[in-house]
């Protein structure tokens, strides 16, 4: 009797295939994170420093034991100059905070808000530049015409090369971020991502 060896089928594993399958949310871009946090940070700052230059003014009194008339005049001249520039720049500062937050997000509307930040920062900050530095400079004025001995006079090319340079530091500070923005978000590829945004 022929045995009959039947020989077992063999199943070749093939590996499943994978298809890719569309997501509904677009990649993470790594910039917008990183901007995003950075206005927020620096709008917080920002927000806070309004708020301390902003009340300043009104807190005369306690310098009174400190300054004498002509100095605290000072104060009261440019009080509700400084006290509206301090309005002025806590709005922009809330428009940061709010622009950041949509940039994490990944909302389209953050970007023309960003942009928008950016153009009215310049403005804001070369007003508030030119505003520090008169009331600076009144200031000065001030102290040396009190000065009987003469020492304040001859510190006079010294002070005043201090009050350029902070007006130069404070220009500088004050565009770095808006003048990044201005000219990161004009670039094409940035402009493809957003369009993936909600």
């Amino acid at each position: 009797m022929d045995e009959q060896h039947s020989t077992p089928p063999t199943h070749q594993s093939t590996p499943p295939h994978h298809r890719d399958v569309p997501s509904d949310q677009p990649p993470k871009q790594t910039w917008a994170v990183v901007i995003g946090v950075i206005m927020i940070a620096l709008g917080g700052l920002a927000g806070l420093g309004a708020c301390i230059a902003g009340f300043m003014p009104f807190l005369t009194q306690l310098f009174e034991a400190f300054s004498t008339e002509e100095e605290l005049a000072v104060y009261e001249q440019y009080r509700w100059l400084t006290f509206a520039m301090a309005g002025v720049l806590f709005g922009l500062a809330a428009m940061q905070i709010a622009a950041g937050v949509g940039l994490l997000r990944r909302r389209r509307w953050s970007v023309p808000t960003t942009v928008s930040w950016s153009v009215l920062k310049l403005i804001a900050v070369v007003v508030n530049t030119v505003l520090t530095f008169l009331v600076q400079r009144d200031q000065l004025e001030v102290t040396i015409a009190q000065d009987d001995t003469g020492a304040m006079g001859s510190m006079e090319p010294f002070v005043v090369m201090m009050l350029v340079g902070t007006v130069v530091f404070t220009l500088i500070w004050g565009w770095a971020l808006p003048v990044f923005n201005l000219i990161w978000f004009s670039r094409d590829k940035i402009r493809q991502d957003v369009t993936t945004w909600s």
